[in-house]
């Protein structure tokens, strides 16, 4: 009987360890195409003597959209293509261990040209992503299922050249947006002039208008942002992009007026239209990272206090960056300026397969 129950008991502790390894974050690679794993955790930044080191964890910092950084809690396996194949969600539980709350799993048409045909997110329940396309590749339809039930759908439509032309969103009650897109020619090399989304219900009637013009060698040259609601414009932006760094403009100004949301402000629509007049300067260093962003305006109207101040800065980020022997960052300190004077540190832990 003893030997039995030592049997068994080992079993249990064996059962234990898989199910507590299941939870606990890995750098073993998920199939063989991995060639990269990237595990990233951020942390307030402290002083300590004459060094900037990781404080507390931060788990809500997330997308950060000024820098272009993710700054959330995962880990990214990658293949060959630059695809991420599988990710993995985690945090500190309360006894200081890593812990997995959520994986997503990503499934291709297509490698070489990153196209997606399945997605599935484990998290809080399961959320499957379905890329529906036709000989070509592209996409027909985007299906969102959770926990098995069709949740929302979106169907596209193209011309002959293969623009696409048309989209529409349907959740359970019905058309819940639709998407409409020009072109400047009707061939594969034709750009974008305007994009018109509207919302179609009742409780909104919202419309968004995009209109473009382009650098002669295809880059974003200038741009104008229209939203109306009922019909009536409530916002009214013109911007303006020049000295691209890449892909990215690192001068941008953009003119005109807003309306932000009346209610907060306790005001009625018209009163709570304000004047906007900024300009964005992007910073770059020789390995292509930004390292510094800064938002500012010749005047701002404060549509709660109906005060101006002249000038006025909105943000100044600034980042350093530590990297490894082959150039890639391993640690950023975000320095947010004039706005907070907190800081974080975000660890980049890179293992390389090949």
């Amino acid at each position: 009987m003893k030997y039995i129950f030592n049997f068994f008991l080992l079993i249990g502790i064996f059962i234990i360890s898989l199910s507590c390894s299941d939870k606990s974050p890995k750098l073993i690679p998920y199939d063989n195409s991995i060639v990269k794993i990237i595990k990233t955790s951020a942390y307030e930044a402290e002083n300590e003597f004459d060094e900037i080191v990781p404080g507390e964890p931060v788990y809500d910092l997330g997308y950060d959209r000024t820098m272009g950084l993710d700054f959330s809690w995962r880990i990214e396996h990658f293949d060959k293509y630059n695809n991420i194949i599988y990710k993995e969600r985690f945090h500190l539980n309360d006894y200081g261990e890593e812990e997995v709350y959520g994986k997503v799993i990503n499934e291709y048409y297509s490698l070489g040209e990153g196209k997606l045909s399945k997605r599935i997110i484990d998290e809080y329940g399961i959320t499957e992503i379905k890329y529906i396309r036709d000989e070509e590749g592209r996409v027909l339809e985007i299906q969102t299922i959770n926990n098995d039930k069709l949740f929302e759908k979106t169907i596209y439509a193209y011309n002959e050249s293969g623009q696409r032309i048309r989209e529409e969103k349907f959740k359970k009650d019905g058309l819940d947006k639709i998407g409409e897109f020009y072109y400047n020619s009707e061939d594969k090399e034709g750009k974008i002039i305007k994009e018109i989304h509207s919302w179609q219900k009742e409780i909104s009637k919202y419309t968004i208008e995009w209109n473009y013009e382009w650098y002669e060698d295809g880059l974003l040259y200038k741009s104008r942002k229209r939203c109306y609601e009922f019909g009536k414009v409530i916002t009214d932006l013109f911007s303006q992009y020049e000295n691209y760094h890449g892909a990215i403009a690192s001068k941008e100004s953009t003119t005109g007026f807003e309306t932000p949301d009346a209610i907060l402000s306790g005001k009625s629509q018209e009163d709570a239209k304000y004047d906007v007049d900024y300009s964005i300067e992007r910073i770059y260093n020789n390995n292509g990272d930004l390292v510094r962003y800064i938002k500012s305006s010749e005047y701002c109207d404060d549509y709660i206090t109906g005060e101006q101040s002249y000038p006025y800065t909105i943000q100044d980020y600034r980042c350093e960056y530590i990297y490894n022997k082959k150039y890639n960052w391993i640690k950023a300190i975000l320095f947010p300026l004039p706005i907070s004077t907190d800081s974080f540190i975000i660890i980049r832990e890179i293992v390389y397969l090949y």
